[in-house]
């Protein structure tokens, strides 16, 4: 049967016959036990019983209570187990070291005992975590001694972290490709820096951008000239080319129209009115335009005289009048579509006809935002110049045409003789009787000009001869508004009135 004994720590231990009379561990403790010979049961400590006070005393002794049992300081020494007094420290406390045990008392522990296999385990794993190295060296890794200077393995100083033989500037992997990165990054920046082209002075950039400009102009002005001297009569052509250079186009028409052929004329005619249509006009334009009052060929003058109108109005009020000859009563002409130039595409029409234009370098195409240079003023002389046509004309018809182009060109003045057209037969102010549409022309015009609805000649004379004629006095024009060249000094505007 088993032997069964007790630790001093209190672990009770279950031991095979055959260990009887050897020392064994305790699993809980790891203090030496030798096992009791023959088999051992639990003793239990007598204790003596109570005395009990005599018969006779009167004394009442209370019940004693039950003593209490001894804590255990600890585990029993037992001197035999000790070889020498090195076993304890100067106090006289015992030292705890590490017992070794021979193969069968380990044999015995974990089979003859409860709990042996995790035992086992625990003291493994404490010998493991004491066994394993606090130190290690930095370049290979394997545990080395608190003192070692150099590792055995890989040569590594400890302390430096260097290799026997290597310099203290030699670069690790991730060192050199930082530096190779950095050295990269500046070789760009240098190429670029002494490759790249300096931006010119803000002066000079203007300068420069002006002069491109200017050169793109000259480029388009002469394709201009170019078309409108040849021997096509079509002028649709150049219109891409006027509307490009606006305002710097007129100068080289004025030139065609004093000293061209008679198709340069007409071209040169017809592009100036679309060009004062669109608000580019110039006092140039208007006296060469006003040479032509007297010229043979008609259609020459009508469109002449179109070109004075839209160079003394505005757009909008250009639009409330129509057209100068009326004869669109029903307002269904779309002005717009016979005058407007192409702004929109005229680049892209420029550059396909083969004439240099810039594009724009951050979108990479000819750019139409910017090609609308700006528009003039309207011209005073262009008024006086549309009188001077009226009192050449010699039709009836168109004399009355330009009688109403003058008035809505600020020569009110003459609002007597629009009410001439009104008057009964017989009409002695004009010599001759003026028909229906005539009278009605005269009439809207009478109405535009002063908001008076009356229809009757002898209503309008009164007013005028009564308050018409202080109201719109003849303008003091001056004297070389008459002449169809340029005056030698800038014309003065007439006064308003």
């Amino acid at each position: 049967m088993p032997i069964t004994t007790s630790c001093s720590c209190g672990r009770k231990l279950n031991l095979k016959d055959e260990l009887a009379g050897k020392t064994v561990k305790c699993p809980q403790c790891g203090a030496a036990l030798k096992v009791p010979d023959g088999k051992s049961t639990a003793t239990a400590v007598a204790t003596p019983p109570p005395r009990s006070a005599p018969a006779d005393s009167k004394i009442i002794e209370k019940p004693s209570a039950p003593a209490k049992k001894k804590d255990d300081a600890g585990p029993k020494i037992v001197m035999s187990n000790f070889k020498s007094l090195e076993d304890f420290d100067d106090a006289g406390n015992l030292k705890k070291k590490k017992k070794t045990f021979t193969k069968e008392e380990e044999a015995a522990s974990e089979v003859g005992t409860s709990g042996g296999e995790m035992a086992k385990i625990a003291a493994e794993a404490l010998t493991a975590e004491k066994n394993k190295p606090k130190h290690r060296c930095p370049g290979c890794g394997k545990g080395v001694k608190p003192d070692d200077v150099i590792c055995i393995k890989c040569g590594t100083n400890i302390k430096t972290g260097r290799r026997l033989g290597e310099s203290a500037f030699t670069l690790s992997r991730r060192t050199m490709l930082i530096v190779v990165g950095i050295l990269a990054i500046s070789a760009a920046g240098a190429f670029y820096h002494f490759t790249k082209i300096p931006p010119p002075p803000p002066g000079r950039a203007n300068e420069e951008a002006v002069k491109q400009e200017q050169g793109e102009i000259e480029d388009t002005l002469a394709k201009l000239k170019e078309i409108v001297e040849d021997g096509d009569a079509d002028h649709s052509r150049a219109l891409a080319h006027v509307a490009n250079t606006g305002a710097d186009a007129p100068p080289v028409l004025s030139a065609a129209v004093r000293n061209g052929s008679p198709g340069a004329r007409r071209k040169a005619v017809k592009l100036m009115e679309m060009l004062a249509y669109n608000g580019y006009r110039t006092e140039e334009s208007v006296r060469a335009l006003g040479g032509l009052a007297r010229d043979p060929d008609t259609t020459l003058k009508e469109w002449a005289a179109e070109a004075l109108m839209w160079s003394a109005w505005d757009l909008p009020q250009g639009q409330q009048y129509w057209p100068a000859s009326e004869g669109d009563p029903g307002k269904k002409t779309d002005v717009s579509k016979m005058h407007l130039l192409p702004f929109n595409v005229c680049r892209q029409m420029l550059a396909d006809a083969g004439v240099a234009v810039k594009k724009n370098p951050k979108i990479g195409k000819i750019d139409h935002s910017d090609n609308m240079p700006r528009r003039t003023a309207v011209v005073p002389l262009a008024g006086y110049k549309l009188q001077k046509f009226y009192e050449a004309e010699t039709m009836q018809s168109t004399k009355l045409t330009r009688l109403i182009q003058a008035v809505r060109a600020g020569r009110k003045h003459l609002i007597e003789r629009l009410i001439w057209y009104v008057e009964p037969e017989p009409c002695k102010n004009l010599g001759f009787t003026p028909s229906q549409v005539d009278q009605e022309r005269s009439l809207r015009a009478i109405r535009e000009a002063t908001g008076r609805g009356t229809r009757r000649y002898l209503d309008l004379m009164a007013w005028w001869d009564s308050n018409g004629k202080n109201q719109f006095p003849p303008p003091k024009d001056p004297a070389d508004w008459a002449l169809d060249t340029m005056p030698e000094k800038e014309a003065v505007a007439p006064e308003k009135k």
